[in-house]
């Protein structure tokens, strides 16, 4: 008699190719990552260039960066991952801006990037920074109504940073009554509510959930960013605010009030 024995191997799938979607992030991930790279070289070269006297705290965290990224690759092993990288990056970047402005005269004359002028970076950054801020709120565990808050108060403030980087305004100015929307008190303008209170908030709550769930690793880059944002801030706060210059024949609205007086009447008859 045969006997037929039938064998059924059990089908195995190829391995899953990775979605589109993957594919996407890990192109837009290495993009950041090379046009961090390219900023931070940008940075240092004009900023050099520029003959400020910031330029050696602005040029010294971008050097010593760069060439450690330059001995690490060199090596051929155990490369951070190009997710790190901008993490790295961005932080770098945004250290050597706040270092900029310990020197003298660093908010006006600091760090330069893309031909862009040390008041307009420092805007930028610091509207960067709130943005993040808002993003880390709205992930955290706290009331649904407070992260609803935070993201129109964040929305808020980086529209008034926007604003200020298209005027140019200098970056005291801003942090210190020279915002958008003056009649409202000073602690209410968008680039106070987001300097001073969302990064600041975001900065405490994220030391916070570290403190208490013990995980560091994830919140470092946050909390370092965060802390930066702070020093940004406080910078453009006590430095000293020189007055705006006015056109010919015209006042502006704060003064005006103390400026037009009533004209003397005449002693003639």
């Amino acid at each position: 008699m045969l006997h037929l024995n039938f064998m059924v191997e059990p089908a195995t799938s190829p391995a899953p190719a990775p979605s589109a979607l993957a594919g996407l992030r890990r192109v837009a991930t290495f993009a950041a990552s090379a046009a961090l790279f390219a900023a931070l070289v940008d940075a240092l070269v004009e900023t050099w260039q520029s003959q400020a006297p910031a330029r050696i705290w602005v040029a010294l965290p971008i050097i010593l960066y760069l060439a450690f990224m330059a001995w690490l690759f060199r090596q051929g092993r155990r490369r951070p991952p190009a997710a790190q990288l901008v993490w790295l990056s961005s932080f770098v970047l945004l250290g050597a801006t706040a270092l900029g402005t310990t020197a003298e005269g660093g908010l006006d004359a600091g760090i330069r990037l893309a031909s862009l002028p040390t008041r307009v970076v420092l805007s930028g950054a610091t509207a960067a920074v709130v943005a993040m801020a808002v993003v880390s709120l709205l992930q955290s565990p706290l009331p649904v109504v407070a992260r609803l808050v935070a993201a129109v108060a964040g929305v808020y403030s980086i529209a008034a940073f926007g604003h200020g980087i298209a005027d140019a305004s200098p970056y005291a100015r801003l942090l210190q009554g020279g915002a958008d929307w003056q009649r409202l008190p000073y602690w209410l303008q968008g680039t106070v509510v987001g300097a001073l209170g969302i990064v600041p908030l975001a900065l405490v709550v994220e030391v916070t959930l570290a403190m208490a769930r013990l995980k560091v690793r994830g919140r470092l880059f946050r909390v370092a960013a965060f802390a930066l944002g702070v020093v940004l801030a406080q910078a453009g706060v006590t430095a000293p605010l020189r007055p705006a210059p006015s056109a010919p024949g015209s006042t502006t609205p704060q003064l005006r009030s103390t400026l037009e007086t009533p004209p003397a009447r005449s002693a003639t008859s």
